[in-house]
């Protein structure tokens, strides 16, 4: 599987505020940045500004993503193109992924894996602690996140808003 190594993810970011801001070649250049990794990109507008979303160039038949040829969501990487520092995603990343092994651990694999999506939603869509979600916050993942994005089992998809809360109350035991 190809892999968008961080300094290419950096570069990536910067082109993409370029191409946001409407800079002639940048989508170009982009676009090559990526394919040179093996990866597409599209630019996404989020709730909270754009988004850069880059994916294996293998998930793309005819220009079109093909569902089935995805294997993982985790090689796929979203970064949002507002000002925020690398560390400071990662710091929140990490103390969201941390949040969502303890629910995990505490509640089992069906709450732990919908509190995984919730912080890799919280991470990547707002670069945001998990306890510092807003209610539409939470009503963005549930009603258009989850289900788009989160491939739950039964048992998970019939829990996710008690998931929820118990990440959000987890966050403040950290």
């Amino acid at each position: 599987m190809a892999e968008l190594p961080d300094h290419a993810i950096q570069t990536a970011v910067r082109l993409a505020r370029a191409v946001a801001e409407g800079t002639s070649d940048a989508s170009d250049r982009l676009e090559a940045h990526v394919a040179a990794y093996g990866f597409s990109y599209r630019i996404r507008e989020d709730q909270e500004g754009p988004m850069l979303v880059c994916y294996p160039a293998s998930w793309v038949v005819d220009g079109v993503l093909d569902h089935s040829a995805i294997d993982s969501l985790a090689d796929a990487i979203e970064r949002p193109l507002y000002p925020i520092s690398p560390d400071s995603w990662a710091v929140v990343d990490a103390h969201n992924r941390a949040v969502a092994e303890a629910v995990a651990t505490s509640y089992g694999n069906a709450h732990g894996d919908n509190a995984a999506a919730f912080a890799a939603y919280m991470s990547n869509h707002h670069a945001r602690r998990v306890g510092v979600a807003t209610p539409a916050d939470v009503e963005t993942f549930l009603t258009d996140y989850y289900p788009r994005n989160v491939w739950p089992g039964a048992k998970a998809r019939t829990v996710v808003e008690e998931s929820v809360t118990l990440t959000v109350r987890a966050d403040g035991l950290q």
